[in-house]
């Protein structure tokens, strides 16, 4: 553990000592089989349902969401129920008599003895009983687990960034489209939007920073449609962009993708 805290900063060791940091290492650790056992009970289960009608397709799509969605569940779960051992060598908590009878006033012979290592007498084992003994690499294993959390830690912040960026260049896409060159396509968003029964308004604009229709937004959901598109499309070419597009404003695969880049 000392190799350990000499390759962070000073200020940050009292939280890398804390139950927290090793209880978000154990996190770490754990994920590496839960996301594993997670893809494999998923890969199982769409092998069984076939891809052959409407209702199997969003089964399918129901079961992978339910299973993205147990990643985080978890995690929550394992971070509350591992238990942080105490590390190998650390003192043990004061008794509550001992801390009573020391006085109040420290002299010498208090100093002396909170100097001078203590051995706490422990019970005798029955002769023949099994020792408890602590594996030599689960010390080391707990010792890198505040490591492990800080880099989990500036991963998560990397991606979350990244996300934020994403997220700032999509608003700038949106607020430097047009709507004059698709007014007449917003007149076939209308008529798709009522015959798929979709509720929320969907605008539709044109953008030269785009190369295909893309859905922006879910509460307030856009379609980012390619300039350069606007001409020389069939009428069937066109509804059936249109009905792709809106299919995924009805299934809120924007509000998904957020959700699964969160999770990620």
């Amino acid at each position: 553990m000392h190799f350990a805290a000499a390759l962070v900063p000073s200020g940050m060791t009292e939280l890398l000592a804390s139950p927290a940091a090793a209880r978000l290492g154990w996190v770490c650790i754990h994920s590496l089989w839960q996301a594993a056992a997670v893809a494999a009970a998923l890969a199982v289960a769409l092998r069984l349902i076939p891809r052959q009608s409407a209702g199997t397709l969003a089964a399918r799509y129901r079961l992978a969401a339910t299973a993205l969605a147990a990643l985080p569940v978890a995690a929550v779960v394992t971070f509350f129920l591992v238990p942080v051992a105490r590390p190998a060598g650390a003192p043990l908590p004061a008794r509550a008599d001992t801390a009573a009878s020391t006085p109040a006033t420290p002299t010498a012979a208090s100093t002396a003895a909170a100097t001078t290592p203590r051995f706490v007498l422990l019970p005798a084992a029955p002769l023949g009983a099994p020792q408890p003994t602590r594996p030599d690499h689960l010390d080391r294993l707990t010792a890198w687990l505040p490591l492990v959390a800080l880099a989990w830690t500036v991963g998560a912040a990397l991606a979350a960034i990244r996300m934020a960026c994403g997220v700032w260049i999509t608003r700038r896409l949106v607020a430097r489209a047009t709507s004059d060159s698709s007014r007449q396509l917003q007149h076939r968003v209308d008529h798709w939007r009522r015959i798929m029964r979709i509720e929320a308004a969907v605008r539709i604009l044109a953008s030269a920073a785009v190369e295909t229709p893309v859905v922006v937004g879910w509460l307030k959901p856009v379609i980012l449609w390619p300039a350069a598109a606007l001409v020389g499309m069939p009428a069937h070419e066109l509804d059936a962009i249109l009905a792709h597009e809106l299919a995924h404003v009805r299934r809120r695969d924007t509000l998904m993708n957020l959700l699964q880049a969160c999770i990620d």
